[in-house]
Order: C-alpha cells, then structure tokens, then sequence
C-alpha cells in the first residue's frame, strides 16, 4: 500500500491507477485499489491511498521497484 499525496487538486483516481500501470506492468487493473483522501485543504492538493495486490514472492522486487527514486 502507498499514500500519494501534495498532487493538484484535481488529479483523478484513474491517473494514479495508469501511473501504477505504467511502473508495474505487470499488475491487472483489478488488483490494484485506490481512494482519494479527504485533505484538510480541498483547494491546494489531494491525497490518494493506493493498494497493490502481489503475489508473495514479488512482494519484494514490487517493493523496492515502487520505492525507487525515479518511480
């Protein structure tokens, strides 16, 4: 799970999805859970929690591709 956030107030959930697509290819649409947080100033950014369903023994290699500097 990751939590996005300081993105412009009106980014979408499915940009994130696309986003997570576009780093991770491997990863069905279905398997992959976002939400859009409430901020406590609407106006000047959004926050977003994003799931990610992996298998367990790419659990790792998921991770540190996501935690990556240049994802």
């Amino acid at each position: 799970m990751f939590f996005v956030s300081q993105l412009h107030p009106l980014a979408k959930d499915a940009e994130i999805v696309d986003t997570i697509k576009d780093i991770y290819s491997d990863v069905a649409e279905t398997d992959i859970q976002c939400n859009r947080l409430k901020p406590r100033y609407e106006h000047l950014y959004c926050s977003f929690h994003a799931a990610i369903t992996v298998d367990t023994e790419k659990f790792q290699s998921t991770l540190q591709l996501f935690i990556a500097p240049d994802s």
